[in-house]
């Protein structure tokens, strides 16, 4: 899935699309192109999560490295939040 020249939100990425059903990791994965300020667009591979602290909610991980699957996105951000939380814990 491929929104080329639609300009939408994440929520509206979001809403337009199936979901998968099951105990899959995932909700939904789409490829998209993003806008910078000067129109230059950037392709990337959306992936949205539920949010485990909000069953009902859901979190969009943005990857720009196209060949990477679902799993692998979504491992490298459960990888980049715990440095982040380390940090955190460090500073205060």
């Amino acid at each position: 899935m491929s929104f080329e020249g639609e300009r939408k939100t994440l929520t509206e990425i979001y809403k337009s699309q199936r979901k998968r059903t099951g105990k899959s990791k995932y909700l939904l994965s789409v490829n998209a192109q993003i806008y910078g300020a000067t129109d230059n667009t950037l392709d990337v591979k959306i992936v949205f999560v539920r949010n485990r602290n909000n069953k009902k909610k859901w979190i969009g991980f943005i990857s720009t490295d196209l060949s990477l699957s679902e799993e692998e996105i979504i491992a490298l951000y459960g990888k980049c939040w715990s440095i982040e939380v380390f940090f955190k814990v460090c500073k205060s």
